[in-house]
């Protein structure tokens, strides 16, 4: 039994820290552009496309600006 819960610990212990390990902190400027799906806005910054449908206020596509996000 005390394996079972070492394991357990263990194993949300590494799920807790691989998740911290992807939510940084991202600045990305570009122009906004329609995604693939209807309704979704995306942003190129350099190599990198992000997503930005849930950016308040919404943007433009279109439009140049900056955003930040994790």
């Amino acid at each position: 039994m005390k394996k079972l819960g070492l394991a357990i610990f263990t194993t949300t212990a590494f799920a807790a820290l691989a998740f911290s390990a992807h939510a940084q902190q991202v600045n990305a400027s570009g122009c906004a552009e329609k995604g693939v799906e209807s309704g979704c806005v995306v942003l190129k910054d350099k190599d990198t496309l992000y997503n930005i449908t849930h950016a308040s206020p919404k943007p433009v596509p279109g439009t140049y600006g900056t955003v930040t996000g994790t």
